[in-house]
């Protein structure tokens, strides 16, 4: 019985080998990976299901703030504790404020569990872009935030000092 179980065994594997394939199990030739890096702003460098990014610019001329504009993402709940301009903090896919993570350039201010970090202090003027991952944190963030994160990317400063009532 054993043998007719290690023959029957054998000849699995023979049959899951792939035909031409070397005789060494180990095979151990180098293998080459090829790498296109993907520019910030291209084409390719879309939205994706688990990531958004608004331009900062484009929001700015269309009005509101950087909470305005991120509770139209899909996935984000923003919530208020009074009118526009007042206390506001991101929920992302159900997850409450204190699970997601908030950066500020890849560096975390959401620091601390139940820390909430008010939207309403990012003037979109001074930034460059908000990015909005959905249910995952990239590793270059870091593990903070278990229902995803906000990375807030600084731009440049305007050259003209400009006052907008909204």
């Amino acid at each position: 019985m054993r043998t007719t179980v290690l023959i029957a065994a054998l000849g699995l594997l023979g049959l899951l080998r792939a035909p031409g394939a070397a005789a060494d199990p180990l095979d151990l030739r180098p293998i080459e990976v090829r790498d296109t890096r993907i520019e910030p702003g291209s084409a390719k460098a879309e939205d994706t299901a688990f990531a958004t990014s608004v331009d900062a610019a484009k929001a700015a001329t269309e009005g509101g703030g950087v909470a305005e504009h991120l509770a139209r993402t899909v996935g984000v709940q923003v919530r208020r504790t009074g009118s526009h301009g007042d206390m506001s903090s991101i929920l992302i896919r159900g997850s409450s404020a204190a699970q997601v993570g908030i950066f500020l350039d890849g560096i975390p201010l959401s620091l601390g569990r139940g820390a909430h970090i008010d939207l309403s202090l990012f003037p979109l003027l001074s930034l460059a872009k908000v990015e909005v991952f959905r249910g995952y944190v990239p590793a270059e963030l870091g593990s903070e935030g278990l229902g995803g994160a906000l990375n807030v990317v600084p731009g440049q400063a305007p050259k003209q000092p400009a006052t907008r009532i909204v």
